[in-house]
């Protein structure tokens, strides 16, 4: 399916001549089909060029980062970005460009590190009559994950028991426990105790520097039962050991 399309591009320009704005919409249609490092010269040298506007090397999960097309080869048909993630975009100028990057849950905690490394590509191409130039830059771009909050904890306990909280977020990197009785705590899995019996709740927030995520939780505390016998006759207290109330 693919090789037509792109002799459908060639025929098409050499025996027509078509306009560029033609030539272009083949370029769009094709462009997905071309390899994702295109080498060839055909039309002369071209080099893609482009460096990603930020600080580091590193870009935060549902963040809009910017990339800059730094190409400077006249006369270039289109550009394809890759980002590495099976989406790609194809523009007609040299321009900066703007990419966000989002995961499910399941992805950002399933891989056991708090980022995953993709490569983005730029890719450029130039037809003529003599066949097509294109190149392609790669480089690599570490995203790195939100946090997500998650805990376990025990449905029901009873006052003035210890409660052990579970840590299961991911890609967190500081902990802020809040509970109802107005007690804090910032370590990763504290031990809680609730002295009054009712609903309580359990917050929970993480941060790592992507961003904060919060979960709340409620928990029921149940008053402990108390022992409560009286003996009517207290001429059973008379006799020996051991003595049996019923």
């Amino acid at each position: 399916m693919h090789t037509p399309i792109k002799l459908l591009i060639f025929t098409a320009y050499h025996q027509f001549r078509l306009s560029r704005a033609l030539l272009l919409l083949f370029g769009l249609l094709g462009s997905y089909c071309l390899s994702a490092q295109c080498i060839s010269d055909d039309c002369g040298d071209v080099f893609a060029d482009w460096a990603l506007l930020s600080e580091e090397t590193t870009v935060c999960e549902g963040a809009t980062f910017e990339v800059a097309n730094q190409t400077l080869m006249p006369d270039i048909d289109f550009y394809v970005w890759d980002w590495g993630n099976g989406e790609r975009d194809t523009v007609y100028e040299v321009s900066n460009h703007f990419y966000t990057y989002f995961f499910d849950e399941a992805t950002a905690c399933a891989t056991g590190d708090d980022f995953i490394i993709y490569n983005i590509s730029l890719e450029i191409y130039r037809f003529c009559d003599e066949g097509q130039s294109c190149h392609t830059q790669i480089a690599p771009v570490a995203v790195r994950f939100k946090p997500r909050a998650n805990f376990g904890l025990p449905p029901i306990v009873c006052a003035g028991d210890t409660i052990p909280l579970t840590d299961m977020s991911c890609n967190a990197d500081e902990y802020l426990w809040l509970f109802s009785d107005g007690s804090t705590s910032t370590a990763p899995n504290p031990n809680h105790v609730f002295d009054t019996a009712g609903v309580h709740w359990v917050n929970l927030i993480v941060t790592n520097r992507c961003g904060t995520d919060t979960l709340s939780q409620a928990v029921q505390v149940l008053n402990k039962p108390v022992a409560n016998a009286r003996i009517s006759d207290e001429s059973a207290l008379i006799g020996c050991a051991p003595l049996t109330i019923n």
